[in-house]
């Protein structure tokens, strides 16, 4: 006699609930990064706009220029904010804080970009964009960031015996010919594992924000030595704080139909005049 077939409904479900609750809670963490993101980028704007004034600038308020190192990173966080955009736009865990605006920035699938963030004007830098076009250096293959940094950098980091300063990172925490951590690495963290015997998962965890902290100094160091070698043919500025956390321009008494045609007519226009110049944008 056949036995009776087993129900596999409840193991179905129970995978998909996993599954549901696993996406929340990416999109949970995704949300309060963003959120303190934000809150730290207006705390430090207040600081700076109060030094400045108490300094008699006429200018106080406080620029900003995001710094991103290749373009994989910037496609990345663009699908980021595409696939999280209702709880981007929704109401941030820490009072008082918008985050909605920064969906502008890394504008998804379903977003229009903003015609300011295309210009020369862009708060948006890729600075291997600039290192390519640019630069010429002893380095096989592939320019990537540690090696361009030991290569390409600032005077202040050279030793007073000569030697300059290294930005060290382990290979274990390297990808050969790209810029970006083993994803392996994200996957043991995110299910608490570590690949070493000698330590467990926050040991882990502490070394890849070392890594990060070490190539986001790299990248620094790379931007500096840009910005000296360049400061006589940049022209551009960076906009200001208050300029990137406020909505864009709008026409009055419009309604939305109106607002996308129009923001679409100023994308075009930004559009033709960037490729018109034909440079890359470094802002400072």
């Amino acid at each position: 006699m056949e036995g009776a077939p087993r129900d596999n409904s409840l193991g179905v479900s129970g995978l998909s609930s996993t599954r549901r609750n696993r996406s929340r809670r990416k999109e949970r963490i995704f949300h309060t990064w963003l959120s303190h993101l934000v809150s730290e980028i207006r705390d430090a704007a207040q600081a700076i706009a109060a030094g400045k004034q108490a300094r008699g600038w006429q200018r106080t308020d406080a620029t900003i220029q995001f710094f991103l190192w290749d373009r994989l990173t910037f496609n990345h966080l663009c699908r980021l904010m595409g696939r999280h955009l209702l709880r981007v736009q929704s109401r941030a865990p820490i009072p008082g804080v918008e985050t909605s605006l920064m969906s502008w920035l890394f504008p998804g699938d379903t977003m229009l970009q903003d015609a300011d963030y295309i210009g020369r004007d862009s708060p948006l830098t890729i600075v291997a964009d600039a290192i390519n076009a640019l630069l010429a250096a002893p380095i096989p293959h592939h320019y990537a960031l540690v090696e361009v940094a030991h290569a390409y950098f600032p005077e202040r980091l050279r030793r007073a015996d000569g030697t300059q300063w290294e930005f060290r990172v382990n290979r274990f925490y390297r990808d050969p010919l790209s810029d970006q951590i083993p994803s392996e690495r994200g996957h043991e963290i995110w299910n608490r594992r570590s690949p070493f015997r000698s330590g467990d998962y926050q040991t882990h965890r502490q070394t890849v924000r070392d890594v990060v902290a070490s190539k986001l100094s790299a990248m620094l160091a790379v931007v500096e030595r840009l910005t000296n070698d360049l400061q006589d043919h940049l022209t551009a500025e960076a906009p200001t704080v208050n300029a990137i956390f406020n909505l864009g321009k709008r026409l009055d008494t419009v309604p939305e139909d109106g607002q996308i045609l129009y923001q679409h007519a100023r994308l075009m226009a930004a559009a033709q005049k960037l490729d018109s110049l034909g440079f890359f944008i470094f802002c400072v």
